[in-house]
């Protein structure tokens, strides 16, 4: 009894602050959302003979001088995630970067890289952007440009 109480009372006080919220916010909110970064299955897997730490440095610096800007970037979550580059006017794409480290051992990396694509239209409201999907092409450009960087070291 004192679980169902609880439960309706928690659904009562999140539709009485879907209420309060205009519908100018609500749509706000879900732009907002929709821009955050999704992690997909799939994407390019490569293998080197580096250290974990050298091999995310190593990375670091090539997506840099490649002018990424970053959203994050934490080698304790052995993660790098770019921003959100757009491109187009009315109709417009957006591609992000995700490179995930993997340390196997010691002196070998495995590192993951995925490129998402997301569109939207944006005319005189904006709609918030489509749910990921890998851009397979420039996911293997990527990969093959990192993994070179790499193994030159």
């Amino acid at each position: 009894m004192r679980k169902s109480l609880f439960v309706m009372t928690i659904a009562m006080t999140q539709l009485m602050s879907l209420q309060a919220q205009s519908r100018g916010e609500r749509r706000e909110q879900a732009i907002r959302e929709s821009e955050k970064p999704r992690n997909l299955t799939g994407g390019n897997k490569f293998t080197v003979k580096l250290g974990y730490g050298k091999a995310y440095d190593s990375v670091l610096n090539s997506l840099k001088k490649a002018d990424y800007t970053f959203e994050s970037s934490s080698q304790e979550a052995g993660q790098i995630i770019t921003t959100l580059a757009v491109e187009g006017g009315w109709r417009q794409k957006g591609r992000r970067l995700i490179v995930t480290f993997i340390r196997e051992k010691d002196g070998v990396t495995t590192i993951k890289c995925v490129v998402t694509l997301q569109t939207r239209y944006k005319a005189l409201q904006t709609e918030p952007w489509s749910e990921p999907a890998i851009d397979e092409e420039e996911t293997s450009k990527v990969a093959r440009s990192l993994e070179d960087t790499l193994k030159a070291l």
